[in-house]
């Protein structure tokens, strides 16, 4: 392994749970949407269940019911759950609406590096489309 001793360890880690030496960038921003998923999975089906009940963090008041567990009213376990999976949801969504501004901007401003076909798709009235009709 040529990877600096500092990285080695990370590697190690990683290909333990993924199978390659580093992850890349898309899998680590992609791992946020499925954490989400996950967190809000869970905190459904433990709000479902209705237990383990916890005593609310009482950070607003109780008048604001809209926010269960967050106020002094005591809710499931689940809640706080969906609240992660709801942050990390709203993560995801911030992180793909960025990197979709990028391309956009991108393929303005090089619209010689995109295909022909991709923003503006032809329909195809070759022979090959006439056998698929008649098949």
């Amino acid at each position: 392994m040529d990877l600096p001793r500092h990285r080695r360890s990370r590697c190690v880690l990683s290909s333990a749970i993924c199978g390659s030496p580093l992850p890349s960038q898309a899998y680590r921003l992609g791992f946020i949407g499925k954490l989400a998923t996950a967190l809000l999975m869970s905190g459904f089906t433990l709000m479902l269940l209705g237990m383990p009940m916890l005593d609310g963090l009482g950070l607003v008041p109780a008048s604001v019911s809209w926010l269960p567990g967050i106020n002094d009213v005591a809710a499931p376990l689940g809640i706080y759950f969906v609240y992660a999976g709801v942050f990390c949801s709203l993560a995801t969504g911030g992180v793909y609406t960025v990197k979709g501004m990028v391309a956009i901007r991108a393929a303005i401003a090089h619209p010689e590096d995109e295909d022909d076909d991709f923003l503006n798709p032809e329909i195809d009235d070759s022979d090959d489309a006439e056998v698929v009709e008649n098949a």
